[in-house]
């Protein structure tokens, strides 16, 4: 499937970019068309992968099931990886409906990774749990109904995942937000950082500031203006004007931080780029000048 959207995207790769945030939900269309019908019985409940690994996807009758339950199968197992990002889940962390989904999709990969591990009498992850599925031992395959049954206790530690999963995303969405305000220079960048987000255009923001140092030494010279301030943007799709864009994310770095104000530098790396899920690829341009000089640019 990697080779598949690579393919795609070394031939499309503007038109990838352009759907942004979006990306992924193609990904999870075309990884679809490959894994429903193979694992259901159109494919004989078997994928390439599962026919080089000698397993295939059975109902507790012991054969391969249909074209539904497949697709449930591949929908609990994919959503995590390909869905949990897109625009409509993902709008701040302040939100609660932000907080939910990451703690739902945080709790299905935990227990589809538990399961792999410790559910040792049925072989069955949660999404083979949800559809009804078994993989099974392919290499003499004789149709046989499962009797086997999973652990109830399974089902206990699924729920302390969800719970778990639900407390960390409130604690790192809303408490330690709140905790690290208390501290003024990280408040100071907190709010940097999400005056940048904020800006339609930008998917995401990586800004590499110095560790704090002590005053009067070497380190809190340079922090106090001997050094530079790297930042990096991704884009949502190719700008018209990568300079322009770059002049744009100066200005508000200026206008926002004093610390950055006194750096030597301030490089800025803009890019865009794709990721499908299944593939990505990005191109990006830095352009490095110093505050007075991105000062006198025009956004």
């Amino acid at each position: 499937m990697g080779a598949i959207g690579y393919t795609i995207g070394f031939f499309f790769f503007e038109d990838l970019a352009s759907l942004g945030e979006w990306g992924p939900l193609l990904g999870f269309v075309l990884a679809s068309l490959y894994f429903i019908p193979l694992n259901s019985r159109l494919g004989g409940g078997r994928t390439l992968g599962k026919r080089w690994a000698g397993t295939r996807v059975v109902g507790r009758d012991g054969r391969p099931v249909g074209v539904a339950p497949s697709a449930v199968r591949y929908v609990v197992l994919s959503f995590p990886v390909f869905l949990v990002n897109l625009p409509f889940l993902t709008t701040g962390t302040k939100n609660p409906l932000n907080i939910l989904t990451s703690a739902f999709f945080g709790a299905v990969g935990w227990s589809i990774v538990y399961l792999v591990l410790f559910n040792r009498r049925t072989r069955q992850s949660l999404h083979d749990l949800v559809a009804g599925t078994y993989v099974i031992r392919d290499y003499w395959f004789e149709p046989a109904p499962i009797t086997a049954r999973i652990w109830k206790g399974h089902f206990v530690v699924i729920a302390l995942l969800f719970v778990l999963a639900a407390s960390m995303a409130a604690f790192f969405g809303q408490i330690l937000p709140r905790l690290l305000r208390k501290d003024d220079s990280i408040r100071a960048r907190i709010e940097l950082y999400q005056k940048l987000r904020a800006e339609p255009e930008i998917a995401s923001v990586d800004i590499t500031w110095e560790k704090p140092a002590r005053p009067g030494t070497r380190a809190q010279d340079e922090e106090d203006g001997e050094n530079d301030l790297p930042v990096k943007i991704m884009l949502r799709q190719k700008p018209v004007s990568v300079d322009a864009e770059a002049t744009k994310i100066a200005h508000i770095i200026l206008r926002e931080s004093a610390p950055a104000r006194k750096k030597n530098e301030i490089a800025v790396t803009v890019g865009y780029g794709y990721d499908i899920g299944i593939a990505r690829d990005s191109r990006s341009e830095t352009i490095t000048h110093s505050p007075a000089e991105w000062g006198s640019k025009t956004p």
